[in-house]
């Protein structure tokens, strides 16, 4: 918060060298042009790193941390502490969203030279669910993996190390809340039909998954128990 006297969030932080310790000076990975936070970070094996983060747009107002439009950005770090040029992730013009005061987990992955994040954005006043892939340093695939018509939010994601990427995520039937996921198969770089995983006529919320490295995700997640009336 307010470098240089600014009135503005910027992302920033520090790198720990595990082979002696020793931390980096502070480092600034956001442009300074607007109100940035949410970040979040991954690291893989060789210690180069995807800075993730919510940054508003639209003209910069000091002090004033509301925005109607947020987008989401990444940045790559190497090793040796260069920074590569930043990212826009989301869709122009969408509300974009990685993170709620609900549900806070990090949504980025990042192993080996295989990156992945996921996050919800308002598209024609509901909420759709993307995730976008790391190409290279500089370039990403974003892909909507609902389509608007009825709100999905708080997604989750996970990777291997061969680059099996799996999304889960709650959305509203209608009715109730109901956790589906995608699968995307690096082999041949498509992603899965949804599949709706919990239980029809009951609320289910909070899902969680993982990747077992042979092609295969398990999920989990919180649902309504009507007779005990506990999740």
């Amino acid at each position: 918060w307010d470098i240089d006297d600014s009135g503005r969030f910027d992302v920033v932080g520090k790198f720990r060298n595990g082979s002696d310790a020793s931390f980096s000076n502070l480092e600034t990975y956001t442009d300074l042009s607007n109100h940035s936070g949410f970040s979040q970070v991954a690291i893989n094996d060789n210690g180069d790193v995807i800075v993730y983060w919510r940054q508003a747009s639209g003209a910069f107002v000091s002090d004033q941390t509301q925005s109607a439009i947020g987008v989401l950005k990444a940045r790559y770090r190497n090793l040796d502490g260069s920074l590569e040029s930043t990212v826009d992730l989301s869709p122009p013009g969408e509300d974009s969203l990685n993170a709620s005061t609900e549900l806070t987990a990090p949504r980025v992955v990042f192993k080996g030279e295989n990156a992945a994040v996921t996050w919800w954005g308002v598209n024609e006043n509901h909420n759709v669910i993307y995730a976008s892939i790391m190409v290279d340093k500089t370039t990403w695939n974003s892909t909507a993996l609902t389509t608007p018509g009825k709100s999905a939010d708080l997604s989750s994601i996970a990777m291997d190390n061969k680059g099996t990427i799996a999304v889960v995520w709650h959305r509203t039937d209608g009715l109730h809340q109901r956790i589906q996921s995608k699968l995307y198969n690096p082999t041949i770089a498509s992603w899965s039909a949804v599949m709706t995983l919990s239980t029809l006529g009951v609320n289910a919320i909070h899902a969680d998954i993982s990747v077992d490295g042979n092609g295969e995700a398990t999920a989990a997640w919180a649902e309504w128990n009507i007779a005990s009336g506990k999740y």
